[in-house]
């Protein structure tokens, strides 16, 4: 069996790229919620599974969990771990991966787009 995903530790410059970004007023509301907390948590979860993948049907399993995660919390249009889920995201995208793996990462974008998509409408909306 191999595994897909180097389970090493973020190095202090993805840790820095993370938390250093400008949030808006309104991103910083959402942070303080306590429910974004566990939005935050459960994200958090599935991505230290992609780390323990071993099969490629894991991947979609890891896929799926992150799908649900999103549709379960609408109300944050915000992607916690950004950085991880889109270094994430485009490894399912592996050519030595099967395209099953390839479609449910097709899928998990557009929930992430779908997901965001709120909050870019009223971004693009206040600079008109």
């Amino acid at each position: 069996m191999m595994q897909f995903f180097s389970s090493a530790p973020k190095s202090t410059t993805d840790q820095s790229q993370e938390s250093t970004q400008d949030p808006d007023v309104e991103d910083e509301k959402l942070r303080k919620e306590s429910k974004y907390k566990h939005y935050k948590d459960e994200i958090v979860s599935v991505l230290k599974t992609f780390d323990q993948s071993k099969e490629w049907a894991d991947l979609i399993r890891c896929l799926q969990r992150f799908n649900k995660v999103l549709k379960k919390y609408p109300q944050f249009p915000l992607i916690p771990e950004k950085l991880t889920v889109s270094k994430r995201l485009s490894q399912c995208l592996n050519a030595a991966l099967p395209s099953g793996v390839h479609s449910k990462t097709l899928e998990t974008y557009d929930e992430v787009f779908k997901h965001i998509k709120e909050k870019r409408t009223r971004e693009r909306s206040a600079h008109l």
